[in-house]
């Protein structure tokens, strides 16, 4: 999974336009656990390419895991006294162009079939 980020964080520096790229970055960090980098490439992706099925089912996966993550620091007892680990991922994870992206987190939380809401379209 390593080499396969590799390859794709160099095909987005070589073809920023190709929405693939995007997918392929964020399907690897997500094999690699990286829920944070996979939703900033399938959000990318998605501004190039809205309809594509398997970015959006990508995303809705990577935004479930930093959600979950995200409740477990909500439940961490608090007590750092210089405020350093207060927790920015949320935010940072809302760019101002996901209003614009075909899918909803209701949609991902409620399970709806990721295919209807682009129809015709697939692939990554």
């Amino acid at each position: 999974a390593e080499e396969a980020l590799q390859d794709a964080t160099k095909c987005v520096s070589l073809a920023p336009t190709w929405p693939k790229g995007y997918s392929r970055k964020g399907a690897a960090s997500q094999a690699l656990g990286d829920g944070f980098n996979a939703t900033v490439a399938f959000r990318a992706g998605l501004e190039l390419e809205p309809t594509n099925t398997v970015m959006i089912q990508g995303l809705c996966k990577a935004e479930a895991k930093l959600k979950e993550i995200s409740s477990q620091w909500d439940e961490l007892p608090s007590g750092d006294s210089d405020g350093e680990a207060e927790n920015t991922q949320q935010d940072a994870t809302s760019p101002s162009s996901a209003a614009a992206l075909p899918v909803s987190s209701s949609a991902c939380a409620n399970g709806d079939s990721l295919s209807a809401l682009a129809p015709g379209e697939g692939g990554g």
